[in-house]
């Protein structure tokens, strides 16, 4: 997988923090325009007293919802730096296994017999458990990754829909404080609130089910290190495979290689 792009996550974190700060404000926006409705047409005020306050009602749940969704904010953060931690132990196992593998310290084609035998074993051993390993840090690394892709993606729609939102609610506000056009923004104003709950609502199901999803690939990884290829069982616990050096320790089992 390609580097995060950490950038993009701080810039939707960053619009979807205003967005909510934003939209704290439009209750008392609200009652501030319908109280101007007041002064030019006390009737309609008192008619439409009702509508104020269901869009009053809409905006409170719009904004719990809006905090709902705040409340796993650090997450995404959480899994890039816990990715780039697996990545780093992924990088270390690699410069281990490139280690054992450079020519001029291996024996190969210099040495024959039970030990080189029981060494070749060993060694096979060893580079595979490498593999194993590098193989899960990697996997673990993407996975992570994954998850906080799934973060960056969930507060930038909700940022951007919720700005789209704002402004068409703006525009519905302007209309409260008119006579004639009263009706209309006080109607424009409970659908908007009305679809941003539902939006915001709908974004958060669809985040849940895409960590579901993902919690499915974490059992996957639970399996890759349950009793992973290379590492032998010993007690019913998986171990890193033994040097096994007194295997190969006695001189009458070494030859030089012909």
């Amino acid at each position: 997988m390609a580097d995060f792009p950490t950038k993009d996550l701080d810039e939707a974190v960053e619009n979807f923090k205003k967005q909510q700060d934003e939209w704290k404000k439009q209750p008392k926006e609200l009652n501030d325009k319908f109280d101007r409705l007041k002064v030019l047409s006390l009737a309609l005020y008192m008619t439409y007293t009702s509508d104020r306050d269901a869009a009053q009602e809409k905006l409170k749940k719009l904004l719990e919802k809006i905090e709902e969704a705040a409340e796993g904010i650090a997450a995404p953060f959480l899994f890039i730096q816990y990715a780039a931690n697996w990545q780093t132990v992924a990088s270390k196992v690699r410069d281990v296994n490139n280690e054992q593998g450079r020519t001029e310290l291996s024996l190969d084609g210099h040495w024959s017999g039970k030990a080189q035998q029981r060494y070749a074993v060993s060694r096979t051993n060893q580079t595979t458990a490498l593999s194993t390993s590098n193989d899960m840090c990697e996997k673990v690394h993407e996975q992570l990754l994954s998850l906080a892709r799934g973060g960056l993606d969930f507060y930038k729609s909700l940022a951007d829909r919720l700005a789209q939102l704002l402004a068409k609610l703006a525009t519905a506000l302007t209309k409260v404080a008119t006579v004639v056009e009263a009706p209309w923004g006080i109607s424009d104003t409970i659908d908007l609130c009305g679809e941003a709950v539902l939006f915001v609502e709908q974004t958060i199901t669809e985040y849940t089910r895409l960590m579901a999803e993902q919690q499915i690939s974490a059992n996957e990884l639970k399996n890759i290190i349950s009793h992973p290829n290379g590492f032998p069982k010993i007690d019913g616990k998986d171990h890193w495979p033994n040097s096994v050096a007194n295997g190969f320790e006695d001189p009458t089992n070494w030859e030089l290689a012909k």
